[in-house]
């Protein structure tokens, strides 16, 4: 599908529509579709781990405010503006991780990493090992990078999951 200019996701989502018609709400879900990928991971590593599917409760994925059952997006954004949070967290003071704080030993890694060392990393293939190289020489941010490395095939999402793999 895509060939067909789609997507990754667009493909993924109208393939499984065309095994599961009716059910577009579930499948487009952001929690839900990294519950798939999981499920996806464990049958391709032919895991022994049963998955147990879980509801969903209160904020959806990328809502931004603080309510009764936040989102991580939304205790993130808060933490980001020194809010407190300590009514929501598990997180000890001082614990939190941001994408950006990580950028650095991550950019430092790219940089010195060869093609075929990439190659190795949970997600990498159909040559994207190259677009990564090519993104890490210019990223200025985590943010550019993950901008310059997306792609119709390689979702946002995807890659940034993809560069947590990275030792």
């Amino acid at each position: 599908m895509l060939k067909n200019k789609l997507s990754y996701p667009s493909a993924r989502r109208d393939a499984l529509l065309s095994y599961f018609p009716g059910y577009e709400e579930l499948i487009s879900s952001p929690n839900n579709i990294l519950a798939i990928e999981y499920l996806k991971a464990l049958i391709r590593l032919k895991s022994d781990i049963s998955p147990i599917a879980i509801e969903r409760k209160g904020s959806s994925y990328h809502e931004r405010v603080l309510n009764d059952v936040p989102s991580a997006t939304a205790i993130r954004e808060a933490l980001k503006r020194n809010e407190d949070i300590s009514g929501f967290s598990k997180v000890p003071p001082g614990g939190e991780v941001f994408s950006e704080s990580l950028f650095l030993p991550l950019i430092i890694k790219l940089r010195a990493s060869s093609p075929e060392k990439l190659k190795n990393i949970e997600g990498i293939s159909e040559g994207l090992e190259f677009s990564v190289i090519k993104a890490a020489r210019t990223a200025k941010s985590y943010e550019e990078l993950i901008e310059l490395i997306k792609s119709k095939r390689y979702a946002r999402t995807r890659v940034s999951r993809i560069l947590s793999f990275s030792e």
